[in-house]
């Protein structure tokens, strides 16, 4: 005998078994429903571009047409574009290498420069006091003109009278439109040499400035004893124009090529600020002649 739970248990299985078979078959028919439209799609997309193999050729042949318009008319009208970035860029290169030149010259201009800086000594600036009396090169015979010559650097001073300024604006400014004569000390027996050009009638005819040069930590100490001792030995006539730096001016000593530090420099320097004549050291006869003449000639200049 069979039981009835095991006639439902097989009529169970049946009905899955068909609802299996069923919705497979549904699968099935839904995949070929569209691959047939994908099919029937391609088709008059092919259709709309020109119809299959026709269409292809055409479109080929346009293209064709397209590339030998745009050829012949490149080779009638070259473009401006090429031509210009083929100038912009040579243009730049020989910008570029120009600047490589440049730094290349300034390099070798700054090493020439400390090698001479480090070849002198404190030793040396005294020799050359003691033996050539602070003469640095010889006596100029020419005056430079106004084309050459170097402009006078912008140096901040002060003045006995207390009063702060830039040595440049005044030498610029003048007075009476006068050029200027300026000496620079940088020690002791530099002052007793310029004491010859206070008492020159060059002195006389130009605006004359006497500048102390007071370098290094321990001028600044010494500041205060500086200014009295050189109020008492000044005359108070000339306390406007006798001025003190307390810094160092490497800058403005490469520019005018004031190599030795504790030498006497003279500047003959006309009214737009052009160093036209200089001097160092104790000045001779003939050198105190020659600036007189020279501040002469720029005393007539317009």
């Amino acid at each position: 005998t069979i039981s009835s739970s095991s006639i439902d248990e097989r009529d169970a299985t049946s009905m899955l078994l068909s609802l299996a078979l069923a919705s497979e078959m549904a699968m099935k028919k839904d995949k070929i429903g569209r691959g047939s439209t994908n099919e029937r799609g391609g088709r008059g997309r092919r259709r709309r571009r020109g119809g299959g193999k026709d269409g292809k050729e055409r479109t080929i042949r346009e293209n064709n047409n397209n590339m030998e318009i745009t050829t012949q008319r490149s080779r009638r009208y070259p473009s401006s574009s090429s031509s210009s970035s083929s100038s912009s860029s040579s243009s730049s290169s020989s910008n570029w290498n120009q600047y490589w030149v440049d730094a290349e010259r300034r390099k070798q201009k700054d090493r020439a420069k400390l090698q001479e800086e480090m070849g002198r000594s404190k030793l040396q600036d005294h020799f050359d006091i003691a033996k050539r009396s602070g003469k640095m090169f010889p006596v100029q015979t020419e005056m430079a003109s106004s084309v050459s010559a170097v402009s006078f650097p912008s140096l901040m001073v002060e003045s006995l009278d207390g009063h702060t300024f830039d040595l440049r604006d005044a030498v610029t400014a003048g007075d009476d439109g006068k050029p200027t004569l300026v000496c620079f000390y940088g020690s002791a027996m530099a002052m007793t040499f310029g004491s010859q050009w206070e008492s020159s009638p060059v002195a006389a005819k130009l605006n004359f400035y006497q500048i102390s040069l007071n370098e290094g930590w321990l001028a600044g100490i010494l500041k205060p004893l500086t200014k009295f001792n050189l109020k008492r030995s000044v005359a108070a006539s000339q306390h406007g124009r006798f001025c003190n730096v307390y810094t160092t001016i490497d800058s403005q000593r490469g520019k005018l090529n004031m190599i030795n530090k504790i030498t006497l420099y003279s500047f003959l320097i006309d009214k737009r600020g052009k160093v036209r004549w200089r001097s160092s050291g104790a000045p001779e006869e003939a050198e105190l002649n020659i600036a007189e003449k020279f501040a002469e000639k720029l005393m007539a200049e317009k």
